[in-house]
Order: structure tokens, then C-alpha cells, then sequence
């Protein structure tokens, strides 16, 4: 008997599996998001212009001088002409202080020089790595590293995550990861200079993965009616993060400030040992029967369930033919064919889905408005993205829904580079559009790829997925950079990626209704028919896998 069987007596989402959701795995995705999202204010992006020698004067200038018109040149930025924030006037020679500034004949050809110090507008953010460490004019660039760095920290957190969970199980990792995820979140906030800092967040990135992790966790608990439910929980606790976020950073302008708010408060993930369950499938699966007996004991006293003893029997057994039928290892994703196949289009899937996602979120300064309205409505989007999916998804099915709002995502922010700056209201409407499609596609992409990998080597799948999700990541804010030569140009890029990620949706296997496989020959089945009565016989009827998916579909 297979545990999605066992589920069916147990309740496929009672109070045991609530009060996981709620707590133990629903409460660290807040700080997770939070951690990822953070550069948005970290980083933001504070109005500057040079020191003028001559003219500032003290530690402390003012941003807004009168004499500015006089020392510091126009260029078009942004569709309209703007004081420059790299150059000033090379009057200094001459001019020994402001107040003869009106003698001096200033125009086009007058000469300028790049700015050695810069004064910023700390009237709205008071402090940013911006604004801290000059990572303006030609050290731009650095800022998008850093947040390259952070996702290369969650790339190898994805790798070592998902190897240890599969050896020495879900919990121990799991917490693991919290823990990191506190201690290194504070230290950030002490860091002296902007590569100290960066390194630190590359810890943090690794601590990020427990999200990942606690979908497998919750998914793995679900019977195969409620995985929907539970996975939209989980992205519903992400997108509540962008909230909490939004509140800290309206009232903490400093970035240290903000960074201690939101690392220091994961104190309360000490106590969680004592509540994280360890998944009773990985136990089963690594064949410590006795454990996962009693864990299935506590599930049914929680859920006020009896349950009949032929159910261990019936589990003993299924477990023990499987372990004779073949061994496992994280290599059966590369020995069969049809597992390969689907986990490299998947982890495309996984790659476009993180590298529009973040690529739309973290570089919502460029849009222009209001930082803290763009950001809380760039949040808000994704609670309807949802609550749609919970409702569409078990009726449509995973592929269609996945592969239609990838589409949508792709086309609106394709359209997004067509749109003048001075359309504000459109520029954001086909922002939250191809956000809307996107956090669609990312709350779908966890609960598929969980069903479509067998249990023995699904953290160790998901993990790789997250890996190239990472990549994605990493690569988000560098494709960012690309406005130096066009405006438009990150869009388009983002927008091509999510349309042929969409297409290649459709040679993936529907699994709706489809328990999840326990073994690698019943994930090769997903999607096939059939072979034969006897093969029907030899699995469990709930494993039926139905003959409405084509075969000319990537099985």
C-alpha cells in the first residue's frame, strides 16, 4: 500500500497537516521572501549628484543648493533632461567660492569632470549600500552583483540542501537552513565594507533554500486532492512577506536598521525543532519502518483518526517490494531517459520562471513612482495570482495553467519595452501583468515538479530545479544592466525567455489526480499508457494514471 492510500485514512489535510502548514513551514517562507525582496531597499536607489569642490562645503552638504544650475550640466535621463548624477562643471581652478559663480560663462562646451564624492537626497531613503559606499555612476555595476552573489549563495544552498535532505532526511536540513538563515541575516547587518557585506548575504542565499525544502515538506504530507491547497498556502505566506517588508521599510530608512528588523526576528525559529515533523514518505523510502509507523500513530491521534493494523502490514510490504524492485539514488535522474528528459525541460522551466520573476520584482526602481507603493502593489499582485491558482488548478490541470500564464507573462512584459516612460500607469499595468503571470507560473512550477518526481530522489530533483532557478537568479539583475544600451532591452529578453518556456510546457506530462510516485519506474509511467493488464494488477488502482495524456507528449 502506498502512502498516498495511507493519507486517505489518515485525512489529506486534517489538523496535523495545518498546524504544519501554519507554523513550522508556512511562518519561515515570510522571512525567506523577506531576505530575497530586502534589496529593493538595501539598494535603492537614492537621487545624487557630485561634491563641488569650491561650493560644498562641510561633512554634511546639502543636496539642494541654488548654485546648481551653474555647476552641474543637464543630460537626458529617464525621457527627459535631468541634472547629471556622475558629472560636474570643471570650474573649481577659477572659482574660489559660489558666490562669484554668476561671472562665469557656463555652457555647452565648458568642460566637465567625473565626480570623486557624491551628495544624495537622503529625504526619503536615509541610508543604502547606494548611498554608504558609492555604488553609483561607474561602480553601478557592483550593487547587481551583490545581489548575483546572493543568488549563487541560494544556487549551492539548492545543491547541498537537496543532497542532505535526501540522505539524512527533511528536518535536521531543514532547520539547519533556519538557523543559518538568523545568524548569518544578522551578522549582515554589521559588515563594514561592500564586500564583507556581500559575502555575508552569500550565506544568507544558502539559508533562502528551507523554502524550497518546506514545500517538499508540506507537499509530501498532503494527500494528492489538497497539494494545491498546500503549495498555495505556501506562496500566500511568501507574498504576505512583501507586506511585512513594505511596513518595515516605510518606518526603518536605514538599510542596516532594516536588515537587524528582518534577520533578528528569525529568533523565533529556535523552538521549531520541537514542531518539524520529519517526512514520513523520506523515512518509508530509506526503509526505518519502525519510525515512520510511529509518526503515522501521532498523525492519526492529531487528526482523530483509527486506523485498521493491516495498514502497516500492507505498508511494510509495498516498502519492501520496492526496495527489492531497485535501489535508488539521486543518479536515477540521469539513468532513465524519460526522468532526464523531463527534469532538463523542467529546470528550464524553473530557470525563466526565477529569472523574470526576479528581474520584474527587484528592479521595480526603474519604473519609476512611488518605491513603496510600486513594491506593496508588485506584493499585492501575486495574492490574486493565488488565489486563482487554488481555484483553477485542480480543474484545468497543472501543464495548461502553467504553460498559459508563462505566455501571459512573456507577452506583457515583451509589450512593457513598447510602452513610453511617460505612460507611468501602463508601465505598471503590463508590469503587474507579467508579474500576475509569472508568480502564477512559480506557484504552480513547486507543486508540479514535486508530482512528477518519485520520492526517493524528489528533494534531490526539486533542488537541482532550484539550482537553475538560481542561475536564473543570478543572471536577473545583470540582464538588468542592459538599459545602459536600450531602455527596453532587459524586457524583451525577459519576455522572449517566458514565451518559449510556455511552449516547451506542453512535452511535459499532466499530473492531475495522480498520486505522487513513490518509486522511478512509476514516475516513468506518468503520462504513458498502460502496458498491460497484469502491469494494472501489480500497482495500486490509485496509481492508475488514466489515458488522457497523448503520447507524443515528453514521457
Amino acid at each position: 500500500m502506498h502512502f498516498d492510500e495511507v493519507l486517505l485514512y489518515l485525512g489529506e489535510l486534517g489538523p496535523y497537516q495545518w498546524r504544519m502548514l501554519l507554523f513550522p513551514v508556512g511562518i519561515p517562507t515570510i522571512f525567506v521572501a523577506m531576505q530575497i525582496m530586502a534589496p529593493v531597499f538595501f539598494a535603492a536607489d537614492i537621487d545624487h549628484r557630485c561634491y563641488v569642490p569650491g561650493c560644498d562645503e562641510g561633512t554634511s552638504p546639502n543636496f539642494f543648493e541654488p548654485w546648481l544650475n551653474e555647476t552641474i550640466p543637464l543630460e537626458e535621463r529617464n525621457g527627459k533632461l535631468q541634472r547629471s548624477q556622475c558629472l560636474y562643471y570643471n570650474l573649481s581652478q577659477e572659482m574660489s567660492n559660489c558666490s562669484d559663480i554668476h561671472e562665469y560663462d557656463i555652457g555647452d562646451a565648458t568642460p566637465t569632470l567625473p565626480c570623486s564624492e557624491w551628495v544624495y537626497d537622503t529625504s526619503v531613503i536615509h541610508s543604502s549600500l547606494l548611498s554608504e559606499w558609492n555604488l553609483v555612476c561607474d561602480r553601478e555595476w557592483l550593487a547587481a552583483l551583490a545581489e548575483s552573489f546572493f543568488m549563487a549563495g541560494i544556487l549551492v544552498g539548492a545543491g547541498i540542501t537537496g543532497f542532505l535532505a535526501d540522505r539524512f532526511g527533511r528536518k535536521p536540513t531543514y532547520y539547519g537552513s533556519l538557523m543559518l538563515m538568523l545568524f548569518s541575516g544578522v551578522i549582515t547587518a554589521y559588515m563594514p565594507n561592500f564586500y564583507s557585506y556581500t559575502i555575508a548575504r552569500f550565506f544568507v542565499g544558502i539559508s533562502c533554500c528551507s523554502m524550497a525544502l518546506a514545500f517538499v515538506i508540506a507537499l509530501e504530507f498532503c494527500g494528492p486532492s489538497k497539494r494545491v491547497t498546500a503549495g498555495m498556502i505556501g506562496m500566500i505566506y511568501f507574498a504576505t512577506g512583501y507586506f511585512i517588508l513594505t511596513l518595515a521599510a516605510y518606518f526603518l530608512r536605514d538599510w542596516r536598521h532594516l536588515n537587524i528588523a528582518i534577520s533578528a526576528s528569525a529568533v523565533i525559529f529556535i523552538p521549531f525543532w520541537w514542531f518539524i515533523p520529519e517526512s514520513i514518505r523520506w523515512l518509508i523510502s530509506q526503509d526505518r519502518l519502525e519510525e515512520a509507523e510511529d509518526a503515522v500513530r501521532k498523525f492519526a491521534k492529531i487528526n482523530k483518526v483509527d486506523l485498521p493494523e493491516f495498514l502497516f502490514a500492507s505498508l511494510e510490504e509495498e516498502t519492501h517490494r520496492d526496495h527489492v524492485k531497485h535501489k535508488t539514488s539521486v543518479l536515477d535522474l540521469f539513468r532513465s531517459c524519460i526522468i532526464l528528459r523531463r527534469t532538463i525541460v523542467i529546470a528550464f522551466i524553473w530557470f525563466v520562471n526565477s529569472l523574470v520573476y526576479y528581474g520584474l520584482s527587484l528592479n521595480i526602481n526603474s519604473i519609476g513612482g512611488n518605491l513603496y507603493l510600486n513594491f506593496l502593489l508588485m506584493g499585492a499582485v501575486e495574492i490574486p495570482a493565488y488565489i486563482f491558482c487554488l481555484l483553477i488548478l485542480d480543474r484545468i490541470g497543472r501543464k495548461l495553467l502553467l504553460s498559459s500564464a508563462m505566455l501571459l507573462s512573456g507577452i506583457a512584459t515583451a509589450c512593457l519595452a513598447a510602452v513610453p516612460e511617460k505612460l507611468h500607469l501602463l508601465q505598471m499595468l503590463m508590469v503587474l501583468t507579467g508579474k500576475f503571470g509569472i508568480a502564477t507560473s512559480f506557484a504552480s512550477v513547486y507543486i508540479y515538479t514535486a508530482e512528477l518526481l518519485p520520492t526517493p530522489v524528489r528533494s534531490a530533483g526539486v533542488g537541482i530545479c532550484s539550482m537553475m532557478a538560481r542561475v536564473g537568479g543570478i543572471i536577473a539583475p545583470q540582464i538588468a544592466l542592459l538599459a545602459v544600451f536600450l531602455k527596453s532591452l532587459p524586457y524583451l529578453v525577459f519576455g522572449t525567455c517566458a514565451v518559449i518556456a510556455g511552449l516547451l510546457v506542453l512535452a511535459l506530462p499532466e499530473t492531475l489526480n495522480k498520486p505522487l510516485p513513490e518509486t522511478v519506474e512509476e514516475a516513468e509511467h506518468l503520462g504513458k499508457l498502460i502496458g498491460s493488464a497484469s502491469e494494472a494488477d501489480e500497482r495500486s488502482p490509485l496509481i492508475s494514471d488514466g489515458n488522457d495524456t497523448p503520447e507524443h507528449e515528453l514521457s
